[in-house]
């Protein structure tokens, strides 16, 4: 009884206790961001305005000087790019998404459709053949017909046998891609471009089995790699290729080795004729 009595006293000791703790965690609760909601919205209908500035543009392959096949949108999107302002003299702070052309297998082109957060009617449109072959096309008025690949694959020496699953030769992919290392050059300073986990794509093609790396400023695409792994004549062959992706003097190591250097003059934005071009189209007013 005695018992009874004592847990019945501290009943309501415990219960203010509780309301006490109760509303000491929802005094410590953020405020809901009343921003949050319209800022979302704002980021969806620019997401579908790229997204409509990416199917606007056409695409194809070129065989003997001829237009052949069209090369359509892989999906809505490969990856969001955002790059902070790291150029105070126009307060160039970007964002945009990545997207991939191709019919099957490995991508004949990318193209990054972005803007300046300052300009935020004007749209970059960066086109990256990603083909060993030739493509052209065609940005609102603007005419793209590179006169050279985009694309020369290496082989990759020392790199295991082609695994048995999927997954597996996922994960090999990405050990290689991490011997692999990229800087550019911006305003006479190295800066490290970072790998981001990927790949972004996979993709596939009779006994070939490729992915997509990329290396990025922030959350900026500006080097490319391409790891692919296929059967010859019952033997394993790993290759690699790269595409850059900037406007700025890019280089590429691979295993502390200096592989390639695309040495463009810093903001070179490419020419029609180039396998990397970026021109730009104005959006109507939201």
């Amino acid at each position: 009884m005695t018992r009874f009595r004592f847990r019945q006293s501290l009943a309501p000791v415990l219960l203010l206790a509780a309301i006490a703790m109760c509303l000491r965690a929802s005094a410590q609760e953020p405020a809901p961001d009343k921003d949050a909601a319209p800022q979302r919205e704002e980021e969806m209908a620019d997401d579908a305005l790229m997204k409509k500035l990416a199917t606007q543009i056409e695409l194809y392959t070129v065989h003997d000087g001829d237009r052949q096949h069209e090369a359509k949108m892989i999906r809505n999107s490969l990856m969001r790019i955002y790059d902070p302002a790291r150029d105070p003299d126009t307060n160039a702070e970007q964002d945009g998404l990545l997207f991939g052309f191709g019919r099957s297998g490995r991508p004949v082109a990318l193209v990054e459709v972005w803007r300046w957060k300052a300009r935020p009617n004007r749209y970059g449109h960066t086109l990256i053949s990603t083909s060993t072959g030739l493509v052209a096309a065609k940005v609102g008025e603007a005419e793209w017909r590179p006169k050279q690949p985009g694309l020369e694959f290496r082989l990759l020496k020392d790199a295991p046998p082609r695994a048995a699953t999927h997954e597996q030769r996922t994960a090999d992919m990405r050990e290689l891609a991490k011997e692999f290392a990229a800087h550019e050059v911006f305003r006479e300073s190295l800066v490290d471009l970072d790998l981001m986990s990927g790949p972004v794509y996979r993709y596939y093609a009779d006994r070939m089995d490729g992915g997509i790396f990329i290396f990025a400023h922030h959350h900026n695409p500006e080097a490319i790699l391409f790891l692919e792994v296929l059967e010859e004549e019952g033997e394993t062959v790993w290759r690699y290729a790269l595409a850059p992706c900037t406007s700025q003097e890019l280089h590429v190591l691979h295993r502390g080795n200096e592989v390639d250097v695309f040495a463009q003059p810093a903001r070179h934005v490419g020419a029609p004729t180039d396998p990397f071009w970026v021109t730009y189209v104005t959006a109507p007013e939201k």
